[in-house]
């Protein structure tokens, strides 16, 4: 197992955390306004993501003979092209934190269901695929500020990459299909189209630049970094809106009181981001979203566990609980069961990944 897919586990773990948080948050926090947690998760995407970067460089140049002018002076004269992409890429992933937040608000009487988010974002390797495919059958290279020359393309991985995400998206819906309501909505499928894009395009436009041998060692990697969070800054134009402002000032003191669960939700949320961002530059950007993909088997573990403490409320007639800062009531918190077809497809899944990461190395 490569460094790359290693990364790309943390990341995939840290995407399971951050679903999980965000779908207990985004009600008693954020009193379901998108746009709200969409600022927070800008700003803090921006500076956390900054300040783990430079924790970053300060241990890199502690152990290595490169300087912190070394990394400074590589990103000045990497700027054009490749971190203005980095900019893009940024602004891409907090577009892609945006229509995520908008599908954890109820529409239509109907609930939430974060194991269906979770069951989307697990196909974007597909779509990854397929877009390669179609770059390579039409030489589309020359778009892309960097190099797509060492992407896998065969049949079996393709084959494998299908299998895992079946047996993901198997494992996910289970007997009760959790999916069909985002089927039938107009505006759930265009805020996923837009999130599923979002997600191909800045992950293709980072593997075609970290992967880049030509130019990209690991201090240019580390050199690019800090861009890449300036992007997200993208993310603060929702107080362009005076209503967003107004909104956000009258919500501030509730926010104040989710401090500690808001923080551990965007450090969570930043190390997704962060892992993946390595995981790109060693790994087929394919294979580094199929793992992602897996956060879903974490999101399942994490429902069963707070399903169990709803039967524990339910027995000792409690309505309400705090953890962590954050209101647990009865209502809110889901109802499932682990069936002998969920163990099944776990072990498909597990089999799966198994395979495309030997296919991938």
């Amino acid at each position: 197992m490569g460094s790359g897919t290693v990364v790309a586990c943390l990341g995939s773990f840290s995407l399971g955390m951050m679903i999980i948080f965000d779908r207990l948050m985004i009600a008693d926090c954020y009193r379901n306004k998108p746009d709200q947690a969409w600022l927070v998760s800008a700003s803090a995407g921006f500076l956390l993501g900054t300040l783990a970067t430079g924790v970053t460089w300060l241990l890199y140049t502690a152990f290595s003979p490169v300087t912190l002018i070394d990394l400074f002076n590589s990103m000045v004269r990497l700027f054009y092209p490749y971190g203005i992409a980095m900019m893009l890429c940024g602004a891409l992933c907090v577009q892609v934190t945006c229509h995520y937040f908008r599908l954890f608000i109820p529409q239509g009487g109907r609930e939430v269901n974060e194991t269906a988010i979770a069951m989307w974002l697990a196909t974007t390797p597909i779509w990854i695929l397929l877009a390669l495919v179609i770059i390579h059958l039409f030489d589309l290279d020359f778009l892309f500020p960097g190099r797509l020359e060492d992407v896998n393309l065969t049949k079996e991985f393709a084959i494998v990459v299908a299998l895992a995400v079946g047996a993901l998206i198997w494992f996910e819906t289970g007997d009760a299909k959790q999916s069909v309501p985002f089927l039938v909505s107009l505006e759930r499928n265009a805020e996923i189209l837009k999130m599923l894009s979002a997600i191909v395009g800045y992950t293709i436009i980072l593997s075609s630049i970290l992967r880049n041998g030509d130019v990209m060692t690991t201090t240019e990697v580390l050199a690019l970094q800090p861009l890449f969070w300036a992007g997200f800054i993208a993310g603060v134009r929702v107080l362009l809106k005076k209503k967003n402002r107004i909104d956000f000032c009258r919500n501030w003191c509730r926010m104040k009181k989710f401090l500690i669960p808001t923080m551990v939700a965007e450090i969570i949320g930043m190390t997704v981001y962060y892992f993946e961002f390595f995981a790109l530059s060693k790994a087929d950007p394919t294979l580094v979203n199929l793992i992602s993909g897996a956060h879903i088997i974490l999101v399942f573990i994490f429902i069963a566990i707070l399903a169990k403490v709803r039967r524990y409320m339910e027995r000792s007639n409690i309505h309400r609980l705090w953890c962590l800062g954050l209101r647990l009531t009865r209502e809110r918190l889901p109802e499932t069961s682990i069936t002998p077809r969920k163990l099944v497809w776990f072990l498909v899944v597990l089999l799966a990944l198994s395979c495309a990461t030997l296919l991938a190395a």
